[in-house]
């Protein structure tokens, strides 16, 4: 056999050899590249289509070349440097998987509101910036709740009132914790949280048809810890694994 054919032999059964550790099934009659490939096609967090198409025929190709003894007998077969290179990154991820704090912006990169702010103030930024929501904090820096439109709504509902332009936060705090807010959900994970654990997550709120607005990455992945930096649906998308 030509040496690229025989690494890409080597890779693919490296990736077997991860798959079976990570779904932890060694069963000879257990196929982890096809349960991998269906993964992935399934996950829309994934860019699933086309990855499960190459991986599926790496599989349908590695199965000929280890079973067919005739089809490469002449040494005909070469395996292209992109599919090698493919499978080297598949297998990246298993040997260096990435954690919630390696992805996750990190809090002196986040864009906070405080209590004090002016409600009209605050919803003029984040249309220009095109935010959707902003984490708020209290004076000593810890996590109070979140800012999104749907406070106001809850605030007009609730309490049969107007926000009038000198509104601050500290007016409408009763919807600012997270637990408060009724169409929107949050999680608190911790750094060394995998990256396909919160995307499970995301996927999990997604097919309910709710909304993960974010993944708040602490110490310790709890409430009380310290913030560490949070995580959206599209710092997900923008993975490639």
């Amino acid at each position: 056999m030509k040496d690229n054919v025989i690494e890409f032999l080597k890779l693919y059964n490296d990736l077997d050899e991860y798959l079976r550790k990570y779904y932890r099934n060694d069963s000879l009659n257990y196929s982890a590249i096809n349960r991998y490939i269906n993964q992935i096609k399934e996950n829309p967090n994934y860019d699933g289509e086309e990855r499960s198409e190459k991986l599926d025929m790496i599989r349908l190709l590695r199965n000929n070349l280890v079973h067919d003894y005739d089809m490469n007998s002449a040494n005909l077969i070469t395996i292209n440097p992109e599919t090698i290179e493919f499978l080297k990154k598949e297998i990246e991820y298993f040997s260096n998987p990435l954690m919630a704090k390696d992805i996750c912006v990190k809090k002196e990169n986040i864009v906070f509101a405080s209590l004090d702010q002016k409600i009209s103030e605050l919803a003029s930024m984040m249309f220009l910036k095109g935010f959707t929501q902003l984490p708020v904090l209290n004076e000593d820096g810890s996590l109070f709740g979140a800012f999104s439109p749907n406070c106001i709504y809850r605030y007009l509902a609730k309490e049969k009132g107007e926000i009038h332009r000198d509104f601050c936060l500290n007016d409408i705090k009763q919807y600012l914790p997270l637990e408060e807010h009724v169409s929107e959900f949050y999680l608190y994970v911790s750094e060394q949280t995998s990256i396909d654990t919160i995307v499970d997550k995301f996927d999990s709120y997604y097919r309910r048809g709710k909304k993960l607005s974010m993944a708040f990455v602490t110490k310790g992945g709890t409430k009380e810890g310290e913030l560490v930096g949070l995580i959206v649906a599209n710092d997900l998308v923008k993975i490639r694994r």
